[in-house]
């Protein structure tokens, strides 16, 4: 009502192959087909497809259609890839070894569906895609998490919706399934936060593809979650962690590493955890869910936060929780996905610290990510879905001020898309997808979007073993995006520079990384280079990886949580005490609470004391 506190709704069920099971693994929102209103694309992870679910503009969606891919999709971004001001998808696919992308180059249907362009081969178990220009170079880049290898790599696109082949950049004390791209260090350059066992790990952007060596913030072990936002106020990126457990860790930015973490125990092991200012003060607040609750968390700017407050909801076990403004009022929403319960429900924030009643939307079996953009090209955001398992994602098209979304519609990977992230990788003004895939090839996968809410066929790009998350940015400030991966086996980052028209460059820069997985990219220590936070689960510690100008990392700053059994599971970055400086929040299951890291401006973070 106004103050903080959602209420349930409505759900949703998009329509299911027979032949396979419906196995949401992420989710990504984006207007599609040009009409205002928001769509969704859910990756179906078992049934190796995408829903693409058109929005309406009332939170209703059309019926779904489901590109074929390689691989089971599992994570998914969209962006303009090549270049022609239409929406494109990447997805990254957990069997296919590969980020698919599909660009959207047909006409303005919604059931035209998205062609393959092509495929950046990855490492065996890709896990999380994201979007953004690495490189400087205008052009849209991706950037995969590889679970199997610990690794990411950032794929430099070409603009015309491929991309040049990836080395990939290992994750010190690597842990853990995603991360953040982001301007941690306010240097104009993207930067790539990922977990680790150990906290997080910063990977400092160059602006050209490459990042500096990485900086880990140590405090708290296996975070499962990992968000950026700028929790105390100083105009720095700091992290948020999740660790399983019941801990939410944040880390301060200081502007070159982040501090130690303040920890909040929050009990039922947080794992996914997000940012943003729900009550309108000015302040960052964080939001987060912990298998049984949905939980907000009111900061005062100081980088301290009121007793976390319960929202009501009917989801069952929810794993993962993201927020946006779907209905543009000026009003942060938030989405969560349940995984029992196969659906996502929906608050819609009225400012006050009050939430309207949830709404909840069925979207199959084991939902596991979400992602937010305009796919259909209405002006309007829409949700995608990801999904444990299968091969498909799930797109709910978003209906704006109506405040609900159409009939969810599927894309086929071929494999499971454990990470997506949505993007214009092309330059043609509408956003592209990018995802990475684990599977027994794993990779990257493009996908170019035609602006409404399709996407033609996908082109992939291999990747090292088990990546885990990507993001998109440009790192190495060559105006195009490039894109970033953690990679698990391997322990590595790695960065695909882009090349403006949707293609990624053919060789990575990658930076060793233990056990990367949940990450944030951002300017975390002011130099206009983007770095990375990771949380690594397997060490229990939080990397931080300072950009280099070359678009790679410097090697991971290790961070250790206080306290035993860390397991830090996401991480965010926000200023949460006002100061300028980036700061970095951890969730961090394995201790049952919440590490705040604070960060000094400079790409350094101060690890607290427990029980701060």
């Amino acid at each position: 009502a106004g103050a903080g506190v959602f209420v349930l709704s409505n759900h949703y069920k998009p329509g299911m192959d027979p032949a396979a099971p419906v196995a949401p693994a992420s989710i990504v929102s984006h207007d599609l087909d040009g009409d205002g209103k928001l769509d969704l694309i859910v990756a179906n992870e078992l049934e190796n497809q995408l829903s693409v679910l058109l929005g309406d503009g009332t939170g209703t969606f059309a019926s779904e259609a489901r590109p074929l891919a390689n691989g089971q999709p599992i994570s998914l971004v969209v962006g303009d890839f090549n270049g022609d001001n239409k929406p494109d998808l990447a997805a990254a696919a957990w069997d296919g070894d590969a980020v698919q992308v599909l660009l959207n180059t047909r006409p303005r249907r919604c059931d035209e569906g998205f062609d393959t362009a092509s495929n950046a081969e990855l490492g065996p178990a890709p896990q999380a895609i994201a979007g953004g220009d690495f490189n400087g170079d205008g052009k849209p880049d991706l950037a995969v998490i590889d679970s199997s290898e610990i690794s990411f790599r950032v794929l430099l696109g070409t603009g015309n919706g491929s991309y040049r082949p990836s080395t990939p950049i290992p994750i010190p004390a690597g842990g853990g399934d995603h991360f953040v791209a982001a301007d941690f260090n306010t240097d104009g350059k993207l930067d790539i936060a990922t977990p680790n066992v150990e906290g997080a790990t910063l990977f400092t952007g160059s602006g050209t593809g490459t990042f500096g060596a990485p900086a880990p913030a140590i405090g708290g072990f296996y975070p499962s979650s990992l968000a950026a936002g700028d929790f105390n106020g100083d105009d720095k990126l700091d992290l948020v962690t999740t660790v399983e457990g019941g801990t939410i860790s944040i880390f301060l930015f200081s502007g070159s590493a982040f501090g130690a973490p303040s920890h909040t125990y929050v009990g039922n092991n947080p794992v996914s955890v997000a940012v943003a200012d729900f009550n309108r003060d000015g302040r960052r607040d964080i939001v987060f869910v912990d298998l049984v609750n949905v939980r907000v968390m009111f900061g005062d700017g100081t980088g301290a936060f009121e007793a976390p407050i319960d929202l009501p909801h009917s989801g069952s076990e929810p794993r993962y929780v993201m927020t946006t403004d779907f209905n543009g009022d000026g009003f942060a929403d938030l989405a969560v996905a349940n995984r029992d319960s196969a659906d996502v429900t929906l608050f819609f924030g009225k400012g006050d610290r009050t939430f309207e009643p949830a709404v909840s939307y069925p979207v199959g079996p084991e939902p596991r990510w979400l992602a937010a953009d305009d796919l259909t090209g209405d002006g309007k955001l829409d949700l995608l879905v990801g999904f444990s398992s299968g091969r498909f994602a799930k797109l709910l098209p978003g209906n704006g001020a109506l405040k609900s979304f159409g009939a969810p519609s599927a894309w086929d990977f071929a494999a499971t898309p454990v990470a997506v992230t949505a993007a214009d990788f092309d330059g043609d003004g509408d956003k592209d997808l990018a995802a990475v895939v684990a599977s027994a090839a794993p990779r990257l996968t493009t996908l170019p979007g035609n602006g409404d809410g399709t996407f033609p066929v996908l082109t992939t790009y291999p990747t090292g073993e088990m990546p885990h998350q990507v993001c998109a940015a440009d790192f190495d400030r060559d105006g195009a995006l490039d894109l970033a991966a953690s990679l698990l086996v391997e322990g590595e980052v790695s960065v695909l520079p882009g090349v403006g028209d949707g293609t990624l460059a053919a060789t990575a820069v990658s930076t060793a990384v233990t056990s990367p997985g949940a990450a944030v990219h951002a300017d975390l220590d002011a130099d206009g280079v983007l770095d990375l936070a990771v949380a690594s689960g397997a060490t229990g510690k939080l990397l931080v990886m300072l950009g280099t100008s070359t678009g790679g990392f410097a090697l991971p700053v290790s961070y250790t949580f206080p306290g035993t059994n860390p397991a830090p599971s996401a991480v965010k970055a926000a200023d949460f005490n006002r100061d300028g400086a980036l700061d970095l929040v951890v969730a961090n299951g394995g201790a049952n609470n919440v590490c705040f890291f604070y960060g000094n401006g400079l790409g350094a973070f101060a690890v607290p004391p427990i029980g701060e």
